[in-house]
């Protein structure tokens, strides 16, 4: 399945949405995860024009960090992060499916397809339950079979055969 944000996703979704805006970026993903014995919250944020550096996350980080310990000192967590998603960036949420659609993509699978566990491929189509990818064969696989969704970065790649 397409992932949903939790509750305190969805709380610092609707702040980090509007001191994001105000900066001239664009919110990618809120992540709220549990690492050991820490409680992790991530927002990750991008661009339109270049690639997202330590300046760009501490630009967020100083004011989106005050406004949250503010108003929202309710949600626990132990470590706050502005993040870059990365050039080969995770795809997990229904917006970024719908904006990678026709990029080149690689799946992970839970378990092996038909004895594979890796597929590449162009992301064509998607709804609720599965994705298709076309390449030298089409091939559709359901969300709940998938671990991992990933932009294949073919920038780094110019000039040499995939």
């Amino acid at each position: 399945r397409l992932k949903n944000y939790s509750p305190t996703e969805s709380k610092v979704s609707a702040v980090a949405q509007g001191v994001v805006d105000e900066l001239g970026y664009k919110l990618w993903d809120i992540r709220y995860e549990k690492e050991g014995a820490s409680w992790y919250l991530r927002v990750y944020i991008d661009k339109t024009e270049g690639i997202i550096d330590i300046d760009d996350c501490v630009a967020v980080n100083r004011p989106l960090d005050k406004l949250l310990d503010s108003e929202y000192k309710e949600v626990p967590w132990d470590i706050f992060e502005v993040c870059s998603p990365g050039l080969e960036r995770e795809l997990t949420r229904q917006s970024h499916f719908e904006e990678y659609t026709g990029y080149d993509v690689a799946v992970k699978t839970i378990r092996p397809v038909d004895g594979v566990r890796e597929f590449y491929g162009t992301l064509s189509e998607f709804d609720s339950e599965k994705l298709t990818l076309k390449g030298e064969n089409e091939i559709s696989l359901k969300f709940a079979e998938i671990a991992s969704v990933k932009i294949i970065d073919n920038t780094a790649y110019e000039g040499e055969e995939l």
